[in-house]
């Protein structure tokens, strides 16, 4: 209230003629007599008058006329918010900022429609069965000796141009529980590897096996590669726990087993 009565009292620099109250002498007037500056002392200013040049001359605000009214709103620019002078001010800001804060909090732990939940990486679940495709013709007697297996394998091979690979799976008194073709070749070669021939003997359940493959040329006699893929299959079948009992080779009219030559090279 102080402030706004220095404001508006004079805005030409004179006093205001509003009667003081009692006991309160009037400001620049003596007994209705002007009073005059003290020689030397140049003219009163007020506060406003000695802030504005401050303000005038700052080189970032735009340049002011000297008015005196202006120079009265100058000073309200450059006085701080009445809140925060009387200690208001940062309460009430530091309570705006904990409800931002808040709400931020609870905007952040509300699930986003647009966004669905997280769920936990699970890897998938696979279940591995033994598939019957066709009637065997195989006997239920336990394979004894490599006659039996030939007679087993022969109607596998007949009227095939390529060389193809079958294993037979047996369970642990030798008889048999299927057959699987692991590899199909061309009229020279075949390509095996033990992964593929123990996948099918694993998922049997099988605790020995037969291994088989035929000669399209008629010629049943091993190759120097049939020796050396005879001797890792069998010692793959060792570390696994399911024997190899024999290897045959099937020609024209006649066949080639290692069992019964005493597994020569392997």
């Amino acid at each position: 209230v102080c402030f706004t009565r220095f404001l508006f009292s004079n805005v030409a620099g004179e006093s205001s003629d509003t009667p003081a109250p009692p006991g309160i002498r009037p400001r620049g007037r003596r007994h209705g007599v002007k009073t005059e500056p003290p020689v030397g002392a140049g003219p009163r200013r007020g506060a406003a008058d000695q802030a504005f040049p401050l303000f005038v001359s700052c080189p970032t605000l735009p340049s002011v006329q000297a008015c005196p009214l202006r120079e009265r709103c100058a000073l309200l620019l450059l006085l701080p918010h009445p809140w925060v002078v009387c200690g208001v001010g940062p309460i009430l800001e530091g309570g705006i900022r904990m409800k931002k804060a808040a709400r931020l909090a609870a905007a952040g732990n509300q699930p986003s429609a647009s966004i669905g939940t997280a769920e936990p990486y699970r890897a998938a679940r696979y279940r591995v069965t033994l598939v019957c495709e066709t009637e065997g013709t195989g006997t239920a007697e336990p394979i004894r000796d490599s006659f039996t297996a030939v007679q087993l394998f022969r109607p596998c091979f007949e009227g095939l141009d390529r060389e193809h690979f079958l294993v037979c799976g047996l369970d642990a008194k030798h008889r048999v529980i299927g057959i699987n073709v692991v590899s199909v070749g061309t009229l020279t070669l075949s390509i095996v590897h033990p992964r593929e021939v123990f996948k099918p003997l694993i998922v049997m359940n099988a605790a020995a096996w037969l291994a088989s493959h035929n000669h399209p040329s008629g010629d049943a006699t091993p190759s120097q590669e049939d020796r050396l893929l005879t001797k890792r299959l069998r010692e793959a079948g060792d570390l696994l726990g399911i024997s190899l009992l024999d290897h045959v080779i099937l020609g024209e009219a006649r066949h080639y087993s290692f069992a019964d030559e005493g597994w020569p090279g392997a």
